[in-house]
């Protein structure tokens, strides 16, 4: 069935049917109902039917014109759209994960649990990573300037 309110059309190909006869592109539908954009609107049957098909050649040729078009809409894609569904699924896979490894910090040497084991945290707080920075810069020699006399300045 359609899942356009009022419509009663009941078929097969229903992005087809949303995009001709309501002008609602498939993305569109896609982020008001929630969906990751990278899933397709199909019917129950269609999907079924497709799931039997054999996966035997399916990009056998890199150059079809599909393979392009495909490409261009997922360069012209939004990027900063995430669907109910995508985060519904980075919620499940952050409370399955497992605790960081413990990371020895690189200012003051004391070890530290990372919060996620996704990346390298190298500073235990924000305030031991600006302390460190703080005396990398102090180290560093102060360049001065000096007033020419055509009244512009000179580094040194």
């Amino acid at each position: 069935e359609c899942i356009i309110e009022g419509c009663t059309w009941v078929g097969k190909h229903l992005s087809l049917h949303i995009n001709l006869a309501h002008g609602i592109q498939a993305s569109e539908v896609k982020r008001a109902a929630g969906f990751s954009l990278s899933s397709g609107i199909v019917a129950k049957p269609l999907a079924e039917s497709l799931r039997q098909r054999e996966l035997v050649g399916v990009a056998k040729n890199p150059n079809t014109i599909g393979l392009e078009l495909a490409r261009l809409a997922i360069k012209n894609k939004p990027k900063k759209y995430r669907s109910k569904e995508t985060n519904e699924h980075l919620l499940k896979t952050r409370s399955l994960m497992i605790e960081g490894p413990v990371r020895t910090c690189l200012h003051c040497g004391i070890d530290f649990r990372q919060s996620t084991r996704f990346g390298k945290t190298l500073y235990c707080t924000k305030e031991c990573r600006a302390a460190k920075y703080a005396a990398i810069d102090q180290k560093k020699p102060k360049k001065k300037r000096e007033r020419q006399l055509n009244g512009t300045f000179k580094w040194v």
